[in-house]
């Protein structure tokens, strides 16, 4: 039977001595994560609202400049999703190898 049957996780860590070590370490996968949500958060407003801005703006003779520069954007916000997703993936296998 094991030893730690009924115990938390947090006194297991205690007793194996990686409480204050896994704690920062979560601490600190929790802000990255929380960063990387802004930063492409707002890479995608940044993005739709140039959009949006082009929509606006546009005449006839300058539809096929606004659709290019629409198309752009979209490629932006796409990029800045996928950066994100890298950035979890890159954290995630750097957890994993620990």
């Amino acid at each position: 039977m094991s030893k730690h049957i009924g115990s938390t996780f947090e006194d297991f860590l205690k007793e194996e001595g990686t409480y204050e070590e896994t704690t920062a370490q979560a601490i600190k996968l929790s802000d990255f994560h929380e960063q990387a949500a802004e930063i492409a958060r707002l890479k995608m407003e940044i993005a739709k609202l140039k959009a949006e801005n082009l929509e606006l703006s546009h005449t006839p003779n300058r539809l096929a400049e606004v659709e290019a520069e629409r198309d752009y954007f979209q490629q932006e916000m796409q990029m800045a999703r996928k950066e994100y997703e890298e950035l979890a993936n890159a954290i995630l296998a750097d957890e994993r190898r620990k």
